[in-house]
């Protein structure tokens, strides 16, 4: 069957309007996990093309179920953008979230502060042992890492600093680089002790996040530079579309998790 160009018009306007929908619905009052990322795809501008950030979040709402809330395109990691993400999230309906991931994003932590300012923020774990990693001499970097990983999965806070005594002993001479870099991410590692272990899970890393952003690679990576960021829209929500079918029940543990996030907010 042959497709005419009007009907394409009609195809192509249809999916704009239902893009433009869909970025402008109205969102849940309350999300108890967020997970921010992004991604770089080349996008023309007149005659040249440059890599565009493209910044996704998802959220967890009450009843467990995962959510993208949005899709925003910048040029630059700038307060100013993240202010107006979370902005257009309270503009939406977002009221509160309790427990935020990513990975440092510039500009991320001091907005959210702003706009939601009893949301927790935590650092990304996997991206802080990337950076410990890329300090490692290529022959000792599976055993450092593995000390590392003491660290961060200790049970308690008096465990955590028990192994960072150690991985300083072991390392402090030869490697003091890493362990200055282990010592200063105690800062973000310390808040998740505080939590019991099934939360803990759920906000240390932005895994949640890094799976949907390889799905919507597939749809982008090899296409060339898009023609406009109206185009990127298009072809990422109709992806969207096809990843929210799966997403048809609560996440891992998801009754535990319930019960003590009632517990810790009473």
């Amino acid at each position: 069957m042959k497709i005419n160009k009007d009907d394409i018009s009609k195809l192509i306007a249809a999916v704009s309007e239902e893009v433009e929908s869909w970025r402008n619905r109205t969102l849940k009052p309350m999300y108890v996990f967020t997970y921010a990322d992004c991604l770089y795809i080349p996008i023309k501008d007149d005659i040249t093309s440059s890599k565009k950030a493209v910044y996704i979040i998802i959220g967890v709402d009450v009843e467990g179920y995962k959510d993208i809330l949005g899709l925003w395109i910048d040029d630059t990691e700038s307060g100013s953008f993240w202010n107006n993400v979370f902005e257009d999230l309270k503009e939406r309906g977002v009221e509160d979230i309790l427990y935020t991931c990513s990975d440092g994003i510039a500009g991320f932590k001091g907005s959210l502060e702003r706009v939601f300012p009893k949301t927790q923020c935590q650092r990304c774990v996997v991206h802080l042992v990337r950076t410990i990693y890329s300090l490692c001499p290529t022959k000792d970097a599976k055993q450092i890492i593995a000390d590392y990983k003491k660290i961060y999965t200790s049970s308690n806070i008096e465990e955590a600093n028990f192994h960072l005594d150690v991985f300083r002993s072991k390392y402090g001479t030869n490697q003091r680089k890493i362990v200055k870099k282990a010592e200063e991410f105690m800062q973000y590692l310390e808040p998740l002790f505080e939590l019991p272990a099934e939360i803990r899970a759920c906000i240390y890393t932005t895994n949640a996040i890094e799976s949907v952003n390889s799905a919507l690679r597939k749809v982008t990576r090899g296409k060339g530079a898009f023609p406009s960021e109206s185009a990127v829209y298009k072809v990422l929500y109709l992806r969207i579309k096809e990843l929210s079918l799966k997403w048809n029940k609560p996440i891992k543990n998801w009754i535990t998790i319930r019960k003590q996030l009632i517990s810790l907010f009473r």
